[in-house]
């Protein structure tokens, strides 16, 4: 017998707070388990790519094109690719997607 994979989603920008396990119980319409069926504890990790570099190579005005380089983190273990916006501000609200997604090890576009 081969248990199906169940997929539950903790949604993005979750605060940390004092949480350090991710606990699962299970229930019936009755009652809940009063012992976990399953914890793991959680990790939370970083990777930050530096010395981001653009030359601008469009001569237009209101107009911009070039090589975008940077630095990949020392731990890419975690990382699936990098992906370039642009955006009205350094908040990242409003920000557009540039160009396909970066593979790690091809850092620049």
């Amino acid at each position: 017998l081969t248990a199906e994979a169940i997929e539950h989603s903790v949604p993005e920008d979750t605060a940390e707070g004092s949480f350090t396990h991710l606990v699962l119980y299970g229930q019936s319409p009755t009652s809940e388990q009063s012992i976990p069926a399953a914890s793991v504890e959680l990790v939370d990790t970083t990777a930050s790519v530096s010395d981001l570099t653009f030359l601008d190579e469009d001569l237009d005005g209101l107009e911009f094109g070039g090589a975008v380089t940077w630095a990949e983190p020392q731990d890419t273990s975690q990382v699936l690719d990098y992906v370039l916006y642009l955006a009205p501000a350094a908040s990242f609200a409003g920000r557009s997607q540039v160009g396909s997604s970066v593979a790690v090890g091809g850092n620049s576009t």
